[in-house]
């Protein structure tokens, strides 16, 4: 006999015993689990959420939106760059560009089927809208005959050559043993796998700490069985590990049956392993809009536990520079001169002079004359006209918020003045705005070499000219 087929016979002499009898125990007991849970501790919300956040943020500012199942009313969670000041309000408010997730808690990781929307807003204005994805709690066991397909190349039937007579059927019954020992370890722990999701789906009140104890005695009872092979928790290659040392000799038919059996066992343990309740989506939003719009659903099963159709969780977005822009009505100090001229009526004497051109007293002629005098005639301080403002502010929650303002209004004359100023929104939706500060543009003024008060001798209008000139403004006006 070679010295390998020696030394798998005494592996399997060794290990052979009635198959019917043994059992595994891959769950705690009521004791078992509660013990463990003392050991582990019992994960209370507030440290959940900070286990989430500190994997989310990545050393950065966040925002929570936080929607627990069991209380249904959202929360905001405000978390610095250290992760260790956390603040809860219930004023949904995030920044620009600082990362935000959705957390949706107390979900039943099998049972339930998460889809969240957003939608952004300018101004109650629906603007763009983004599916941020589905998680779903369950997904289907992928086919174990792929598998098996793939293995059935590797498989080759050696008949046990080189050992004779008796030794043959010794060695055949005896690696069939073994393999029926594995074969029903793996077929009993995709049985009590399946028992353990229909208890997960079956609790409503699902308790992740609890979970987070059973699967660490799983964990330790394979361990336990499977040996070193399952350092890395794998299933699969703990499985084929375990024959690697009289894979040869299997028949393609055991070997089928036993692929099969630890296939379904492994795709079961890994959707199972790291089962959360709670989804987290990101929902960071840019700069460039005034309020997101979370549409949840929730369903368990086909029951809807929350509707997309319900009223979506609306967060207000500020931080960023924003241009908006606004039109209305202008008052402006900034406007033309009009001229009129007053006739005036005098009376012009001529007085005699002497040899010595010495003017007397004898009056020679008497006539009259008319002049016109330049008068400033009074149209009012204001100009009053139409015109538009663009508007740059930072983006605010706040119902009034202030910011710089650059915009243009016609004159009577059809010329352009030219504003700068600040602004001031009032409203958030639906906003007016007040608007002031310094206008510049072309106006008309006397022309030059004359003044108000003197006389005007040419004939017709009083004669003007356009120059540049700068005044002040005010202006209500409506942001669209």
């Amino acid at each position: 006999m070679k010295l390998k087929e020696l030394l798998i016979s005494t592996l399997i002499l060794v290990f052979t015993f009635d198959i019917q009898a043994q059992s595994w125990q891959f769950f705690p007991t009521y004791e078992q689990r509660l013990e463990a849970l003392s050991q582990l501790g019992v994960s209370s919300t507030s440290e959940i959420l900070q286990q989430v956040t500190q994997s989310y943020k990545e050393g950065r500012k966040a925002r929570f939106v936080v929607y627990d199942i069991k209380l249904k009313d959202p929360y905001m969670i405000k978390v610095d760059k250290s992760g260790l000041n956390a603040v809860q309000t219930s004023k949904l408010t995030t920044r620009a560009r600082i990362p935000t997730g959705v957390i949706v808690l107390n979900s039943n990781p099998i049972t339930h089927s998460i889809k969240l929307t957003k939608e952004y807003y300018n101004n109650d204005q629906f603007e763009i809208s983004s599916e941020l994805g589905e998680a779903i709690g369950m997904g289907s066991i992928k086919s174990t005959s792929d598998a098996v397909d793939k293995e059935e190349d590797k498989v080759h039937v050696k008949g046990l050559h080189g050992i004779a007579g008796d030794d043959i059927l010794f060695q055949r019954d005896s690696i069939k043993k073994e393999l029926q020992y594995w074969t029903s370890l793996f077929s009993q722990l995709n049985e009590d796998l399946n028992s353990y999701e229909e208890e997960i789906k079956g609790n409503a009140m699902w308790n992740e700490s609890v979970y987070r104890a059973d699967w660490s005695f799983l964990n330790r009872q394979l361990l336990y069985h499977l040996g070193a092979a399952f350092t890395e928790e794998s299933i699969e290659s703990a499985a084929e590990n375990i024959i690697a040392d009289f894979k040869d000799y299997l028949l393609v038919e055991d070997y089928q049956n036993y692929v099969e059996t630890y296939t379904k066992a492994a795709n079961k343990y890994d959707q199972l392993k790291g089962l959360k309740n709670y989804q987290v989506f990101d929902a960071t939003a840019p700069d460039t809009y005034d309020e997101l719009h979370l549409k949840l659903e929730i369903k368990e099963g086909e029951k809807a536990l929350r509707s997309a159709d319900e009223k979506p969780i609306k967060v207000r977005i500020n931080g960023g520079v924003k241009i908006d822009g606004s039109a209305g009505l202008f008052f402006t100090t900034l406007k033309d001169q009009q001229f009129l001229t007053q006739d005036e009526t005098y009376i012009d004497t001529t007085y005699y002079r002497d040899q010595n051109y010495v003017t007397t007293d004898s009056i020679i002629d008497i006539s009259e004359g008319t002049n016109k005098r330049i008068l400033l005639k009074d149209n009012g301080d204001f100009l009053v006209s139409i015109g538009g403002m663009a508007h740059f502010y930072w983006r605010t929650t706040s119902w009034i918020n202030g910011g710089l303002g650059v915009g243009a209004l016609l004159n009577t004359e059809g010329n352009i003045q030219y504003l700068l100023g600040l602004n001031l929104f009032v409203g958030r939706k639906q906003r007016i705005v007040l608007n002031g500060g310094y206008a510049l543009g072309k106006v008309k003024r006397l022309q030059s070499g004359l003044e108000v008060g003197g006389l005007y001798t040419g004939d017709g209008e009083v004669p003007t000219m356009d120059v540049w000139e700068s005044g002040g403004f005010l202006g209500l006006s409506y942001n669209f």
